[in-house]
Order: structure tokens, then sequence, then C-alpha cells
């Protein structure tokens, strides 16, 4: 009877041992990780009755029975040696142009970024060899799209108009629409062009248009002196720009100055009266074909007139001679003289006579500026 007793309380001492040695040991799984997983162990329950062992896969164990852990992480080893260091790799260089013979041990590669080659590997005596093209050959044109065409863009806005600077469409030109101007042809003031910049020698303009009879000058002619001042541009131009003044091209500055009213600074240069009713004022005020832009031509500009009247047919009335916007010179402290133009047929080819003076009177003369002359504007485009 007292051995039973003794083996009953050695079974009970030694299941007390084991569930208490399984419950540290839970407790520590729950340190090192979280339950039911490789690192934290496995939650296991025991029934302190019948001794019997669960798993129930929760992180609780029901009433009555004590809670264990198996299966937990233990510490970690021991670290290991250190192993023998490696052997250094090659590296990749890249630059502009080739490879200097300093650059890179042998064994590494270098990539020219301009000039699209590979210098690889670097030798053992330190230079490197020959580069090679990584670019390929161009390969063969690809088949086109035949995809549907995409939608139209918006109308742009309309450009400058082409007629004033290589077309002639003039009213009455009796020539081919778009066709480029030439002289006789009428231009788009509805006058005659009289000169082509075939050479190209001037900026500002391409072509001259001398205004007409018809419909504008109403078939006659206009005469009013040189200036409404007979002392015009005495005050304006010194011998040099005088000079100037006749070139062709002067034509619209010479009007200008001739419109411009001057008060002199020194009392002993006289004042000067802008053209109010004469040649300047009236070729100023032109309108024709819709232009306004005309103005009275210099020596120059005219004989470009008078040349074309000897190749095509120009209008003309009887009366002869035109006013320039060009000064000639000087008589006596107030008279002067403009340089006239003269366009009558039998004056151009030296055949008739010009005012009683006898044959052979030359179509380009001075004229004095205080007597009336006729006005035959002219504009450029």
């Amino acid at each position: 009877m007292l051995q039973v007793a003794k083996r009953r309380i050695n079974k009970k001492l030694v299941a007390f041992v084991s569930v208490a040695a399984l419950v540290l040991g839970g407790l520590s799984a729950q340190a090192s990780g979280i339950l039911n997983t490789p690192t934290g162990g496995y939650l296991v329950c025991v029934d302190t009755k019948t001794g019997a062992v669960t798993h129930p896969g929760t992180l609780k164990c029901k009433k009555g029975q004590k809670r264990l852990v198996l299966g937990a992480q233990g510490p970690a080893g021991l670290v290991g040696a250190t192993g023998l260091p490696g052997k250094n790799g090659n590296t990749l260089w890249t630059g502009n142009g080739e490879p200097s013979s300093t650059l890179g041990i042998p064994g590494d590669s270098y990539l020219d970024l301009v000039g699209k080659k590979m210098y690889s590997p670097k030798a053992t005596d330190g230079l490197w060899p020959a580069g090679i093209s990584v670019v390929g050959p161009q390969g063969p044109q690809g088949p086109g799209g035949s995809g549907p065409a995409g939608p139209a863009g918006p109308a742009g806005a309309n450009g400058t108009a082409i007629t004033e600077l290589l077309l002639c469409d003039g009213p009455d030109a009796g020539s081919v629409a778009n066709e480029k101007c030439k002289i006789g042809m009428t231009g788009p003031g509805g006058g005659v062009i009289f000169f082509v910049d075939y050479n190209d020698v001037y900026a500002d303009f391409n072509y001259l248009e001398a205004s007409n009879f018809e419909p504008c000058l109403d078939g006659e002619n206009y005469e009013v002196p040189w200036t409404s001042d007979s002392d015009s541009q005495g005050v304006l131009h010194d011998p040099t720009s005088r000079e100037r003044s006749r070139w062709v091209g002067s034509g619209p500055s010479n009007t200008a100055a001739m419109l411009e009213t001057i008060t002199a600074a020194d009392p002993a240069t006289e004042d000067y009266i802008g053209d109010l009713s004469g040649a300047a004022a009236f070729a100023n005020n032109f309108v024709c074909g819709g232009k306004t832009d005309w103005f009275l031509g210099s020596l120059g500009e005219m004989k470009l007139l008078l040349e074309a009247a000897l190749e095509v047919e120009i209008e003309n009335a009887t009366e002869q001679s035109y006013w320039t916007s060009s000064s000639a010179g000087f008589v006596g402290p107030v008279q002067g003289l403009a340089f006239v133009v003269d366009l009558g047929r039998l004056t151009r080819e030296n055949r008739g006579s010009f005012a009683g003076l006898g044959a052979g009177m030359p179509t380009v003369h001075e004229w004095s500026k205080n007597e009336d002359l006729a006005v035959r504007p002219i504009r450029r485009f």
C-alpha cells in the first residue's frame, strides 16, 4: 500500500516538472517571436487531469489546460570565420573620344560616346585595342503607314498679298493674270509701270509706277509752281545732300522735305514755310487706284520715266514739261531753279523746238521754281 502511494506521488512530480519545463519554454518562445510560427514556436495545451496534449492553432488554451510552446527558435549560433578576399573585377569606362593610355587597368573596357566605339579589353602592356563600332548598319526602310488621313487643320491667317510685290493685275492691264509686272503694264494704282528692278539694286521697292491721265488726272495736266515758297530746299540741302536728292529712290524723302516747315534758329537764315499748294503738295495729296502713297519723283526717277517713254506708250498731254523733286541751283537770293523732265515725243527725239529756243532742246533742264509746270505723281511698290 505504501509503495502504490509512493508511485502515484512520483508520477505527479514527473508530470509537474515536465509541465513546468514546457511552460518556461513557452514563455521563452513567446519572447523571441510570434506564436504558431517557425521562429516563435507552436502553442499546445495539456489537460491537467487527463494529461492529453492538443494543438488548438490559437493563441490561448481552454480553462483547465496548461499552455505550452513547442519548437521555438533557439539562440543564435557562433559567427563563422571571415572568408578570403575576392579577386578584383574590371571596370567599364566611358568618355568622349578615344581612351587615354593612362586610363584603366588590363582587362578594363572603354566606350566612346561620340564615336560610338568599344575598346575592350585593355592589354597587359597597357595599350587599348582598336575600337569596334557598336552601331550596326542601317536597316531597310519599313513599310509605309496606310491609316486613314487625319482631319484637316484650321485655316491659317491670310498672308501678305504678293500682287504688289511681284505680280501685275492692275485695271485694264491687258496682261495674263498673275504675270510678273513689266514696263508698260498697268500697275496696282492704275498708272503705267515704267521701271522694273531686274538687278535687285533697290531694297525698298521693285517697281515704279507713274500716274496716267485717265482716270485720276481727268485727261489733263495740273500746272502749279514747284512749291508755294520759291526758297524751298535752299535751307534744306547742302551740296552733298542736294546731289543725293537727285538719285533714284530719293523722291519720297525729297517730297517730305519740300512739305516741311522750318523756323530758322539763326536770325540771319530765312524761315521756310512748307509747300501747301505746289508740286510736292499736289503729289502728296494725289489718290488713284485706291493708293495714297504717291510722291514727286526725283531727277533720277523721272529720267527713268523718260527712258521708258522711248520704249513703250506713255500717255502724255500737250504739256511736255514735268517737275522733279530735285533742286537744281539758285539765281539771286530768292528765286531758285529745279530740274524739269520733258516727255513730249518731238522733244525726246530732239526734232522739235521748245519755247522758241530751236531744235534739239534737251529733255532734262532747269526751270524757275515759281513758274507753273505740270505734275506727274509716281509711286513705288
